[in-house]
């Protein structure tokens, strides 16, 4: 429901209808100053849009618009969050097909406004010496947005005015076509304003890579990325996105510091292991908590509790507590991600086991337990012993069921006794192929595997074909989002084998899950056979490894903490059981366009 006051409801209100020298009505400021309620969960964008329309016919009236848009003016010039509501923008590509609009009016929440302030205060505090800020944020509640739409409306209402955006990386920043990107949202905002406000502002001529420029004004938004961050000259205010995966802080700091007295860091958490974690909580610098349970799109906020329609059934949402579908997108995530990147858990991922306990003790026969008969090919894999006291192991797998393990000293003997061994493992299940660790002293035995599958050719048995891990090399699929997360896997792994080990927790979790009755992926679990001998070992070496966060804030394996010995049959389930490309899927309209191809 849309509340249009007959009065002014916002403070400055006043200073519009003294400006306008009598020639507005009270009425009519009241539609500059917006007062509303709304339903955020099922939002009436038409009244807005109503609204809207009655604003900017009052904008475009011959006799009374040109001083209506110089009392707006002056209104907004300090009431910037006010401008937002009224005029601005958001386009979300993620509702197409949904039936959800792409283009919204921004009707901001009390949440969003509140952070709004808080950079307006800032700003205002750096005149006097020092206006940095801290922005501490859960994931998805459109900061990136409020900031880029905040800095274009302090350049259209002030002159000579600099923004700057800087980002750990440049696509981050500005890349062509994005809307992920932060220029995207600057350009978007700016475009669907009336030509009122945006002024002689061309997206032709006063856009470029990086930047946008508001010629009325003099006034620019400028971006950078890494180590380029402050090269660009001083700043009015200058915004650091994701400030936690800044690779190098230190040398940002020092170039910043330089640049703005109003440098505003934002950033989901990424444990303490990284600048951001220590500046948001040293309490030296004035901090902004954004968490989703001030999003009321995700949570109850109304004061009361709600009935809710989801999925055909009625539900009371209590006060405070998560909308049904928000609960389940929420309940659907990683346990890490949801304290991280929900819960703003700064200590979320210290010391954290990779794979929770009670997740592989319901694994051990799962199969039997879900009737789910294991199909698929057989699989072996090989974890080569380095020096020392560490051990072979060889896994075997039958689909999602980890069917055999195995481990041997391979110390004093030549390497081709145990290839010749593993090869055995493998023949024995009838295994064809089989993964082996080509990290470290698996890295040199080329060739004695070729030397091994000569033996078996001369004898008429068919070699086994070979597949080299790594578990140090870079990402699979670097550009697809990490499961659970917002982030590519290239901006969430450290490497392959953080890749791999967080894959094979998936399984255990998604197997929890349906052992628990809850929908679950048949071909996403896994199941460990109880006849495994030594299955006691095998269990608590998959408990073993833990997870922490690199410099760059990337996700690490930690699989020998506090130097306990190496995991060996762990490390070959996670071979066998790591990461694999998802399948390639293809359309029915794509068959029926390559048949119309076909033949010509």
């Amino acid at each position: 429901m849309i509340m249009l006051p007959t009065t002014p409801s916002v403070p400055g209100a006043a200073a519009v209808l003294a400006a306008s020298d009598g020639k507005l009505t009270e009425a009519g400021a009241g539609i500059v100053a917006l007062g509303h309620s709304f339903d955020f969960r099922n939002p009436d964008y038409a009244a807005i849009w109503k609204a809207r329309v009655a604003r900017l016919a009052k904008l475009r009236d011959p006799e009374t618009g040109p001083q209506y848009l110089e009392a707006c003016k002056l209104f907004y010039k300090d009431n910037i969050p006010q401008f937002i509501d009224d005029w601005g923008v958001t386009v979300d590509p993620r509702n197409a097909g949904s039936g959800r609009p792409l283009l919204m009016p921004f009707v901001l929440f009390p949440k969003q406004r509140e952070f709004l302030e808080f950079i307006a205060a800032r700003q205002k505090a750096s005149h006097e010496g020092n206006g940095d800020g801290i922005l501490v944020k859960s994931r998805d509640c459109g900061a990136s947005w409020l900031a880029m739409a905040y800095s274009i409306s302090l350049c259209l209402f002030h002159e000579s005015i600099t923004v700057g955006f800087g980002s750990a990386k440049e696509d981050k920043v500005d890349r062509s076509g994005d809307p992920n990107c932060l220029f995207y949202k600057g350009r978007q905002f700016l475009r669907y304003l009336p030509a009122e406000f945006r002024g002689s502002w061309n997206p032709k001529k006063h856009t470029a890579h990086m930047r946008i420029e508001l010629p009325d004004t003099e006034g620019a938004i400028t971006g950078e990325a890494g180590d380029n961050m402050g090269v660009g000259g001083r700043a009015t205010i200058y915004f650091v996105d994701e400030a936690a995966l800044v690779e190098r802080p230190q040398l940002v700091d020092v170039a910043l510091s330089n640049v703005t007295r109003c440098r505003i860091e934002m950033s989901s958490v990424r444990g303490i292991d990284n600048v951001f974690a220590q500046r948001a909580r040293s309490g030296k610098i004035p901090r902004f908590d954004f968490h989703y349970r001030h999003d009321p799109r995700k949570v109850n906020t109304t004061g009361a509790d709600q009935i809710v329609e989801y999925k055909g059934q009625l539900l009371i949402v209590p006060m405070g507590a998560k909308y049904p579908d928000f609960q389940e997108f929420y309940d659907s995530r990683d346990e890490l991600v949801q304290k991280q990147e929900f819960e703003c858990d700064f200590l979320a991922s210290i010391s954290g086991g990779v794979i929770e306990a009670v997740w592989i003790q319901a694994a051990i026969g799962a199969a039997q337990k879900l009737g789910v008969e294991p199909t698929g090919e057989w699989l072996a894999s090989f974890d080569i012993a380095d020096l020392g006291s560490d051990k072979n192991a060889v896994n075997i797998r039958h689909g999602i069921e980890c069917v055999h393990v195995e481990e041997w000293s391979g110390a004093n003997s030549n390497p081709m006794v145990s290839i010749r061994h593993a090869f055995e493992i493998a023949d024995k299940y009838g295994c064809e192929r089989m993964k082996y660790d080509a990290a470290g002293m698996g890295g040199t035995w080329h060739e004695y595997f070729n030397l091994v599958n000569e033996e078996r050719i001369k004898r008429g048995a068919k070699p086994i074909i070979l597949e080299a891990f790594n578990g140090g090399a870079g990402v699979l699929d670097p550009e697809a989002k990490a499961p659970g997360t917002d982030r590519t896997n290239l901006d969430y792994f450290e490497n392959l084998k953080a890749q791999c080990w967080m894959a094979l927790r998936m399984r255990f979790m998604e197997t929890y899950k349906a052992l628990r009755g809850e929908a679950y992926d048949r071909e996403g679990i896994i199941s460990i056979s109880p006849d495994i001998k030594n299955v006691d070992g095998l269990i608590s070496e998959l408990a073993q490894p833990t997870r922490k966060w690199s410099k760059n804030a990337k996700l690490m394996i930690d699989k020998t903490p506090d130097g306990v010995a190496s995991p060996n049959q762990a490390d070959s389930v996670m071979q066998n059981f790591g990461y694999s490309r998802p399948p390639l899927s293809f359309d029915d309209d794509f068959f029926a366009e390559l048949a119309g191809q076909g033949g010509g």
